[in-house]
């Protein structure tokens, strides 16, 4: 199965101590985890995402399915992941939705704190991605050891280590 990974900003990625995003081949070193490709689609704060921006993010994951790739995970900023999801699971297709996987993942703490979620959550997400019987699911959220289908989620807690809930509702779309 090959997978993709999509970057696009947000406390996943960003160092404190240099003031800067981390590419996508760093997250996958920190996270000790390897993808068959990798893309820095964007640096932006998930709050400062305009429309445009994730329709970017919609046609990248699209384009990588379309390349060949079973699964895609994109690493986005938490204020807006629900939001960026949901869009892309509508944007999906039935035949992109039956053979593919797109998981979504970020994290509440900066990427160089001593107790950083990131590299746990972009593990988690690579391990559900590689997931097969789990086709036909949409776009979801793979957060805190919890998956959510995106047509559910919801960011809960600004500061709790578990930010997306999705209540007793499936963990997929269909």
């Amino acid at each position: 199965m090959t997978t993709a990974l999509i970057t696009t900003g947000g406390t996943i990625g960003w160092s404190t101590g240099e003031q800067r995003m981390l590419s996508g081949d760093e997250l996958t070193t920190n996270a000790n985890v390897t993808f068959d490709s990798v893309t820095d689609l964007l640096a932006i704060p998930s709050w400062d995402l305009s429309i445009t921006d994730v329709l970017t993010i919609v046609a990248a994951v699209l384009a990588a399915i379309d390349a060949g790739h079973q699964s895609v995970i994109v690493t986005h900023g938490t204020d807006t992941m629900e939001e960026s999801a949901w869009l892309t699971d509508l944007l999906l297709g039935a035949e992109r939705r039956a053979t593919s996987r797109v998981i979504f993942t970020g994290a509440m703490r900066f990427s160089d704190d001593d107790d950083s979620d990131g590299p746990a959550n972009l593990k988690y997400a690579l391990n559900q991605a590689m997931q097969t019987q789990h086709s036909n699911q949409g776009a979801q959220i793979a957060f805190a050891g919890k998956l959510h289908a995106a047509r559910w989620a919801g960011k809960i807690d600004a500061s709790s280590l578990d930010a997306f809930a999705s209540g007793s509702r499936p963990a997929s779309s269909g």
